[in-house]
């Protein structure tokens, strides 16, 4: 488990009340667990004072941007974290270049929050397999987990939309010193 950056969400009561409860509960974002082969889960301190581990993607909400839309809402954690975590220890970054940034996603508009990194030494390690998480709040207010050629940030200072990406690939090479 891994500290995110302290970010205001909504977390869905029926993830916390055994679906006895509908609606949203204020909280921040306190942490984040990946462990491999699995979905990235979150830890909240709901504003009840309870800390809340082992919340799925689909669970959080944020308002930051825009009003919540729960009648958009996507389900499926598997849409909404395509792929799930790689092995090993993880870092979390947000990129000040980045932050805050308008984003086209496959589904749909989004704001960039923060970037899960894995450091593993299985599929982590292979630059045909590693990839990012980039955790971001679709149009709906709903969180996302996607990595980087699910988006594209767009901006009107740097990003070209002339410039197509139809032809970009994986890396195969692997990267040594001296090498």
């Amino acid at each position: 488990m891994i500290n995110v950056p302290s970010i205001k969400v909504l977390v869905d009561k029926t993830f916390i009340t055994d679906s006895k409860e509908s609606g949203l509960i204020e909280a921040y974002l306190v942490a984040v667990d990946c462990r491999k082969g699995s979905v990235i889960r979150f830890t909240v301190y709901l504003s009840s004072g309870a800390l809340w581990s082992g919340l799925p993607i689909s669970a959080i909400w944020c308002d930051r941007y825009a009003q919540v839309d729960i009648s958009s809402r996507i389900i499926n954690t598997e849409i909404l974290q395509p792929y799930s975590c790689l092995e090993g220890p993880i870092s979390i970054i947000s990129f000040d270049l980045l932050k805050n940034g308008n984003i086209e996603s496959q589904l749909g508009s989004a704001n960039y929050l923060f970037t899960i990194n894995y450091e593993g030494d299985g599929l982590a390690e292979d630059p045909e397999q590693y990839k990012t998480h980039n955790v971001v709040v679709l149009k709906s207010g709903q969180l996302a987990a996607l990595p980087n050629n699910y988006i594209r940030f767009l901006d009107n200072w740097f990003a070209n939309d002339d410039e197509k990406t139809d032809n970009y690939r994986r890396s195969r090479i692997h990267y040594f010193p001296g090498g």
